[in-house]
């Protein structure tokens, strides 16, 4: 592969991140492939993320409430030659320090395609963490999502071998449940992160259409973790179903590398 991940996913119009382990790079790695091959590309967040880096997430930031105002600021934003816009509904204070506070889900469908040309929603999240699984309410998603989007599940090849409980493992009673593990593990292991990603219905419960889904093993940092990489990448091929690629993604000193693709 050229090692760009909007082409590997077909280039949808919509990417939804879901899942944990770097979600925020992945977004902003799509987003910049987007505004490379020319697309008015948007970024935005059904939940709360930190707030877009202006210049080098994104080019400027819409912050608005109401949906014809955001519409209408986006437009404006594309029209004076911004490729990266962001799209906020306040900041709020937490935990993690200053969080921008996302849109309604059902705004995706008046900003894409119509507005933008390609809209990366980080629509999940995961206290940081490498690995969850999504609570009866999660991911964020829009039931509406068309068949031109893709929800793209994201786990970190760190979430190998730590302990399964709370502190490591977001929801770890949700991924315990789903991946009916007996009580004597106690670690994350290839076989419950591949029963757990590999899971579509999982992820897009509540999708109305047939949407793609992409599962990526991030955080594939060396040549020396690939194997790891390709053992999580055989658990999904094994546990998994109703997926419609497998990628192994990291970060080297020589920039973002793609690995691997696996179609099915």
């Amino acid at each position: 592969s050229n090692g760009n991940l909007w082409d590997a996913f077909g280039c949808p119009e919509t990417v939804a991140f879901v899942g944990g382990g770097g979600k925020t790079t992945l977004s902003f790695q799509i987003l910049n492939e987007g505004a490379v091959a020319g697309r008015k590309a948007l970024f935005t967040t059904t939940t709360k993320v930190r707030v877009p880096e202006i210049p080098h997430q994104i080019d400027v930031l819409v912050e608005t409430t109401v949906l014809e105002e955001a519409v209408r600021l986006v437009g404006e934003a594309f029209e004076q030659g911004h490729q990266r816009v962001g799209l906020v509904t306040g900041r709020e204070n937490s935990s993690h320090g200053l969080r921008a506070v996302g849109i309604p889900p059902l705004w995706i469908e008046f900003l894409c395609p119509h507005v933008a040309d390609l809209c990366v929603v980080e629509a999940d999240g995961s206290r940081m963490l490498p690995f969850k699984a999504p609570r009866p309410t999660e991911p964020v998603l829009p039931a509406s999502l068309p068949t031109s989007a893709a929800v793209v599940a994201v786990v970190g090849l760190d979430a190998l071998g730590v302990p399964l409980d709370e502190d490591h493992v977001c929801r770890a009673e949700i991924v315990i449940k789903v991946a009916q593990t007996t009580d004597k593990v106690t670690h994350v292991t290839p076989c419950i992160v591949g029963k757990v990603m590999g899971n579509r219905d999982l992820w897009c419960h509540q999708l109305s259409n047939p949407v793609p889904y992409h599962i990526v093993v991030n955080k594939v940092d060396c040549t020396s973790q690939i194997g790891l990489g390709r053992e999580i990448l055989v658990a999904i091929q094994q546990s998994g179903r109703g997926f419609a690629s497998i990628s192994l993604t990291g970060q080297t000193s020589a920039g973002r590398k793609l690995w691997e693709h696996v179609k099915t």
